[in-house]
């Protein structure tokens, strides 16, 4: 039964997932912006990567784990980046 429940979540979860689209392209117009699309951003706004600090009680102030968390501080502007190239080459997000 959870089997059940949680393939129908996976299917559910991902008809809502967004799409680009463009008419008249098709999946290798797509390739082509989109692999565009993601070099622009990373050559404009290449990744600022930090460790989230542990607070951790046991442990210094500000120490970080080996394994602590990594967070790109570029990738929320390099995601709207990667927006508005792919729709300056035509494409819009749309919800399936």
């Amino acid at each position: 039964m959870r089997l059940i429940a949680a393939t129908i979540l996976v299917f559910s979860l991902s008809a809502c997932a967004p799409v680009w689209l463009k008419p008249g392209a098709d999946q290798q117009d797509f390739n082509v912006d989109n692999s565009a699309c993601v070099a622009q951003g990373y050559r404009s706004l290449p990744p600022a990567v930090t460790q989230v600090p542990s607070s951790h009680g046991d442990l210094p102030p500000r120490y970080v784990m080996p394994d602590s968390p990594r967070v790109d501080h570029n990738a929320k502007a390099r995601n709207q980046l990667y927006r508005e190239c792919m729709a300056s080459h035509g494409w819009a997000l749309q919800q399936k």
